[in-house]
């Protein structure tokens, strides 16, 4: 029986994304980590993470922003920036199905989540 490995804790900080949080009051100095990580979702980060993933025998990844989530002092900010990486989570996915085939990107309340996860 083959195993097949999933990677748990995959962070995946598209710059788009963090520059939304920076415009919405987040520090830069708390985006800066991720930045830093090489873990965008720029075409040759993307490349590399597969390659790694192919070396390492894992088979998927469960994407995650955390810590960068989107809580932010203005709720609809906040709901917007959840579903901005949520979108651009499926738009990586369509692109390369195979190895992210979940991701997780909470709103701020059980209110936002239900309207969000709803649509």
């Amino acid at each position: 029986m083959t195993e097949h490995i999933i990677d748990t804790h995959a962070h995946l900080y598209p710059a788009g994304y963090l520059d939304f949080l920076e415009e919405h009051g987040m520090s830069a100095e708390l985006t800066k980590i991720a930045r830093d990580m090489r873990a965008s979702d720029e075409p040759e980060e993307m490349a590399a993470r597969i390659q790694q993933m192919d070396e390492a025998g894992v088979q998927e990844q469960i994407l995650s922003v955390t810590p960068q989530v989107p809580m932010l002092q203005d709720a609809n900010a906040a709901l917007e920036g959840a579903r901005m990486v949520n979108d651009i989570y499926i738009e990586q996915m369509k692109k390369t199905p195979w190895p992210f085939s979940r991701l997780s990107c909470p709103a701020r309340s059980s209110c936002e989540r239900v309207a969000h996860y709803s649509r």
